[in-house]
Formats: C-alpha cells, structure tokens, sequence
C-alpha cells in the first residue's frame, strides 16, 4: 500500500484579534507519495487499467496490472479481441507519479510478437480516446515519454529518470512487425522512483487581523516550492479556530474537514512555483 511522509514540513501561525482573546490558525503542508520502488499501476495502489470502447476484451483489462502471476496465463493475461492497426491499453494511477521506470511482461508461452510495432506512452493529462492512425499522432504528440517496441521478448524494462506521469498507454502501429494485430500481453507495471527532494513553505495572511464580530475575513495560504524538485500531491491543511464559522469560497476543490479543518491537495507544484489558496470565514461572537 501508498506510504506518506513529510518532506520540507512547517507550521505557521497567524493571530488574529478579535476584542479580548485571540485566535489562532495552525496550517501544515506535506509533499506525499508512494515508498520508492513501489508498482503504483497496481489496482491496490489506486491505479485502473482501462481499454478502447471500441474494443471487447475476453478477459478483464483489470488483469493488466492485478500484480498476479501464475501458471494459468489464459486467467491472467490481457486480452483483446479485435486486431485492428491502432487499438491500445491504458493504464492511468491515482495521481501523477515520479516514474523511473515501465515494465511490460508479455506472453512467454507463446506469440510475444503480438505487440510489435507498438508504442508505449506516458502522460500527466489524459491520452485522446480515437483509435486509429490520427489518435496514435497525437497520442505521441503530447506524450512526455515514449517507447517503440521493435524487437520481440518476453519482458520490456523500460528506463525512466524519475519522469512524472499518470497516463500510460500502449497502443498499436500495425504493419508488418505484428504477426497478429491482437494486444496480448501480462501486465504493465510502473515503478515509482525516489520521493522528491523539495523544501515547501508556507505563509498565511488575512484580510483583516482586528476584525468585529459578524465580519467576513478572507485568508490566503501562499505554498511555494523553493526546489530542488517538482513536488507532487502536495497535501495542505488549515485548521481554524473556533471563534470562526461559515466557512465558504475555498478555492482550489479545497473541503472542509473534521476538526475545523480545511485541506487542500495541489498536484503538481513546479521548482519556485507559488499557489495561494484562499478561503472566507466569519468572526463569531466571544
């Protein structure tokens, strides 16, 4: 399973008078990710292996990337039943990963050539759902990666130098080199790599720090990634305190939580990128 842990962690604090006590606000923010070396194309790690509608398949994609291996390879391979030039499989995570590196097992029992001619992409954003000659182009457009298999073997490790993705997709270019036409293969593994080396800060300010009951106060959280690397699933929580109430206009699909918190998950924040998430709460009576 996912691990997490803190990297570049801080706390910042923010008084706030309100007539004769003072309220303050505890905000935390950490970069998460998997354990290095973990699979994280596995259905257990929150990744789904899904396939063009335009194609049925006799056995689950979800046996893409299941993690099973036994002797019974009809169970567990991946299968479609149309052979047409530009048909694929996709395998999307749960969020965009630091990849170093894509292994495809393919059938040992027989037919690896099922899969020459074939180009395995990765991307942050989601591959274009055609199958045919033009969605390969612009599958391969706007790939951050890519890989074309030219020579027939059982297993393809491919390297990677800790590339972020979540979109990996292994589509056909037909011709000659494929025997069949058909995908047909194992499954599809991506390692992640090392966890990010980022320092992240974060500073707090409100619009107004002596405010009257019943005024509405808006607060800005600014997190900067001060580097060296792009930090990923970066996770923020606010927690207010409770001469605060209506909570409203949280920015960035942030939500409200137990505890008078208020979290927020950023993607991807690039090398001395800065995000301001924001939010309104209004002064309660003491």
């Amino acid at each position: 399973m996912p691990q997490s842990t803190r990297l570049g962690h801080k706390l910042t604090r923010l008084s706030i008078a309100v007539f004769l006590y003072t309220l303050i606000s505890l905000v935390s923010v950490h970069d998460a990710y998997s354990a290095q070396g973990d699979n994280v194309a596995l259905n257990t790690n929150g990744a789904v292996a899904t396939q063009s509608s335009l194609f049925t398949s006799p056995r689950p994609t979800a046996n893409c990337n299941d993690g099973v291996f036994t002797s019974s390879l009809p169970k567990d391979e991946c299968h479609t039943s149309n052979n047409s030039d530009n048909e694929w499989v996709d395998i999307t995570l749960d969020s965009n990963r630091p990849i170093v590196q894509i292994k495809i097992y393919n059938r040992t029992n027989c037919c690896t050539d099922r899969i020459l001619n074939s180009y395995v992409l990765m991307s942050t954003s989601p591959f274009p759902s055609g199958s045919d000659s033009a969605s390969l182009a612009a599958a391969r457009a706007q790939a951050d990666f890519e890989f074309q298999i030219l020579v027939d073997q059982p297993l393809y490790e491919l390297s990677l130098n800790n590339q972020l993705g979540r979109y990996i997709r292994l589509q056909k270019a037909g011709g000659a080199l494929n025997s069949t036409g058909y995908i047909n293969i194992l499954e599809i593994e991506a390692i992640e790599g090392p966890a990010e080396n980022v320092d992240l800060s974060i500073v707090k300010s409100a619009s107004d720090e002596s405010p009257s009951v019943a005024d509405t106060v808006i607060f800005s959280l600014v997190v900067t990634n001060n580097g060296p690397d792009i930090a990923t699933n970066v996770d923020v929580v606010d927690t207010f305190p409770d001469g605060l109430g209506s909570i409203a206009s949280i920015s960035h699909s942030g939500a409200t939580g137990a505890g008078n918190t208020i979290a927020w998950t950023i993607p991807s924040l690039g090398v001395n990128s800065s995000i301001t998430l924001t939010y309104s709460a209004q002064v309660l009576p003491p």
